[in-house]
């Protein structure tokens, strides 16, 4: 099976091609509950597309839990505390979700395919 995962942030996109970010973070729903470790992802920025294989999964009650688990600065590069980062994903995602949903994290590697 072939995913891809959108990226809205062109910051976000370059982080994650030059290995800045290690961390994918999104809520539990959707196809994200259908990935599993040794998945190959397609990661795609408007028509830019990056392949990475997700070499662990981390499931958290909240982003708050997430981000006093993982090392914040390989989830969200350029941001130093949990209350920012906090913030950060009001962007994305309402308070409601912020606080209340499942947050997956995908450890990704990067991906070269064999021919």
């Amino acid at each position: 099976m072939n995913y891809t995962i959108y990226i809205r942030n062109l910051d976000t996109y370059n982080n994650l091609k030059h290995n800045n970010k290690k961390y994918e973070l999104r809520i539990y729903k959707g196809i994200f509950t259908k990935l599993k470790i040794n998945h190959i992802i397609n990661i795609k920025y408007k028509q830019n597309v990056i392949q990475k294989k997700i070499i662990n999964i981390y499931l958290f009650n909240n982003f708050k839990e997430l981000f006093n688990n993982l090392e914040l600065n390989l989830c969200l590069p350029n941001i130093d505390n949990v209350n920012d980062a906090l913030r950060y994903m009001n962007i994305f995602y309402s308070s409601n979700k912020i606080n209340n949903s499942k947050i997956i994290a995908l450890e990704l590697l990067d991906f070269t395919p064999n021919f």
